[in-house]
This record gives C-alpha cells, sequence and structure tokens, in this order.
C-alpha cells in the first residue's frame, strides 16, 4: 500500500521572489490603487504609526532572507525524502478555469503537462522579477502520476466527495502558478517529482469550499492515498496562503498554532468571511491539516514572515512548514 511520507505548506506569492527593494517601491505602491486591497487610506491611517519601523529596507531585506532560507530548508526536505509522487494542493486564478467554469475540486489525472515560458510584456511590471519563480526561459514538461490521480478520484467518489477532473490542459490556459511554483522553487528541475495537481476553489464563489469541507476533504484524500495499491510514498504539498494581501497576524499564528496541536476545532473555527480573495488560499493547508490529522507525522513550523510593504498593513503572512 502506498504510505504518505511528508507534508509540506508555503506560500507561494510573488512578491517573496521579486528582490525585497521592490516590496516597498513596486508591490506597496500598486496596492495604494488595488481595489482587491479595498479602503487603502482608512488602513493607511489605523496601520502607519504601528507599523513605522516595520517598513525600510533593512527589515525588507531581512525578511526577504529569512523566507528564502526557510524555502530552501523545505527544498532540502523533500530531495532529502524523495517520494515517489507529490500531491499538490493548489488554488486556480482564471489559469486552468475560465470564469464560467469554476469546479470546488478538480484532480487532474493526465500523464503530464507543460509550463510555457512567459511573455514579460503582457505581465504587470511590479510582478516581472519574479517570474523565474513560475515559468521557465524555455519549455518544461512534467511529469504527473496519472495512476494515482485516477485512484484519488475514484477513492473520493466513493467517499461521497463528488469532484471533478480534467486530463489535459486547453492550449490557450496553463495549469498555474500554484503548481509551477512547487517544481520551480523546490524540486530539481532536471528531474521534477511526479505529481497529481489538486485544484481547490477558494477564490471564486458561489463554489468555495467551506472551512469544514476543506478539513473532511483532507481526511478524504488520505483514505483515498493509504488505499493506493502500490508499494510508493507520498508527499503531499498544500501551496499558497497565508493571510493577504491585508497581514493578519493573530489569524495566520492561530491558524499555525491550532496545525501544530492537530486541533480540528481551532483550525475550522474561523468565519467563512475571513477566507476571501489571498487568505482563502490558507484552505489548501487546512486541507493539508486533515491529511496529516490520523498520521503519525507531526507539524514543524519552519517559520512564519510577516512580509509587510505599506504602512496600510499589506502584503502577505508568509508560512512555511513541514510535516515529518
Amino acid at each position: 500500500m502506498a504510505k504518505i511520507v511528508l507534508g509540506l505548506g508555503t506560500s507561494h506569492s510573488p512578491m517573496l521572489c521579486v528582490p525585497s527593494k521592490e516590496w516597498v517601491t513596486s508591490y506597496g505602491v500598486k496596492d495604494q490603487h488595488d481595489p482587491s486591497v479595498g479602503h487603502y487610506q482608512e488602513l493607511h491611517r489605523q496601520n502607519a504609526a504601528r507599523l513605522a519601523a516595520e517598513i525600510n529596507l533593512e527589515t525588507c531585506q531581512e525578511r526577504y532572507q529569512t523566507v528564502q532560507g526557510a524555502m530552501d530548508t523545505m527544498a532540502k526536505t523533500l530531495q532529502r525524502v524523495s517520494p515517489n509522487a507529490v500531491v499538490i494542493i493548489g488554488d486556480d486564478h482564471h489559469e486552468m478555469f475560465p470564469e464560467d467554469h469554476m469546479p470546488a475540486v478538480n484532480v487532474y489525472w493526465g500523464e503530464k503537462y507543460l509550463n510555457l515560458p512567459v511573455d514579460l510584456e503582457r505581465v504587470p511590471p511590479f510582478r516581472r522579477s519574479g517570474m523565474w519563480a513560475y515559468r521557465p526561459e524555455q519549455p518544461e514538461w512534467y511529469p504527473c502520476r496519472a495512476d494515482l490521480g485516477r485512484h484519488i478520484i475514484e477513492s473520493l467518489i466513493a467517499q461521497q466527495f463528488d469532484v471533478s477532473h480534467s486530463r489535459s490542459v486547453p492550449a490557450d490556459r496553463e495549469i498555474g502558478h500554484a503548481f509551477n511554483f512547487i517544481v520551480r522553487r523546490f524540486m530539481a528541475a532536471s528531474n521534477p517529482i511526479p505529481q497529481v495537481p489538486v485544484f481547490l476553489n477558494t477564490y471564486f464563489p458561489p463554489t468555495q469550499p467551506a472551512v469544514s469541507r476543506c478539513y473532511a476533504f483532507g481526511k478524504a484524500l488520505r483514505r483515498a492515498i493509504d488505499s493506493w495499491d502500490a508499494s510508493k510514498s507520498i508527499a503531499i504539498i498544500a501551496s499558497g496562503g497565508l493571510s493577504h494581501f491585508i497581514v493578519d497576524e493573530e489569524f495566520d499564528r492561530s491558524m499555525l498554532a491550532a496545525m501544530e496541536q492537530k486541533d480540528e476545532a481551532g483550525i475550522c473555527r474561523w468565519p467563512e468571511s475571513k477566507f476571501q480573495s489571498g487568505t482563502s488560499e490558507t484552505k489548501t493547508w487546512i486541507v493539508l491539516a486533515g491529511a496529516m490529522e490520523k498520521t503519525a507525522l507531526q507539524m514543524r513550523l519552519i517559520n512564519y514572515v510577516p512580509c509587510y510593504r505599506s504602512l496600510a498593513g499589506t502584503g502577505v503572512g508568509a508560512g512555511f512548514a513541514e510535516w515529518v
């Protein structure tokens, strides 16, 4: 039977992949006019005095180095454990699924998928220097475990999770940043680990799974992997989160502590209103936490870094953890 040997949870914000000097000058400036941020001026009024000592090049550089070190540690763990396959839980930003078709959960069970270079002229300027972590300079094919993907689908259906499925990526679509980031930042590009991409719709109503449903889905995913009749080792990776585009340290730290304690009630106590916009990606971690609950693996928090980029408190709560 298959065995889950590792869990990893990581933020995947492009902000973590650009030079630290751009945190304030590019991303922070962008936030002043970004409708996804909301009431920027009011947030600035509330937070400017508290964050005055946080928004400077020295602090941003220190935090940049910390998050790079955390991701380097995770990459080494993944390479050391060297699982036969990884199940990656990520969200979609209309990359794979268009606005008129957004499944709550989709499992990809194709044999492979293609990651293509990006035309930087079509990328917003503040994101361009971070594209190396998502897109290659030359086309790259990434292998998948179609047999495991199909088994997961069949097992989930049997457990009354009516998931969607896909076997190929349309020519005008892409698999998405949540999955490409894991390959390019944590794996050897010349020999990526075969994966099963699992899409979780965290962003777009009305098909967002509730927090408790995400945790239950994680439990079902573990049972699906455990029941795979193959002597293979499997890692589960959550890609995304934590709080953004407004950093909420209290929420992030509380959620991470509950995950460390395998406290289902503590994880699921938050209202759905907390899981909107970028913070919604925390649900990928909740699926992972549900999957890890009944395993012998224990969470180790590598680091949590509140990466502020403006006096309004915008940025990303960057979390990095492994279940070993």
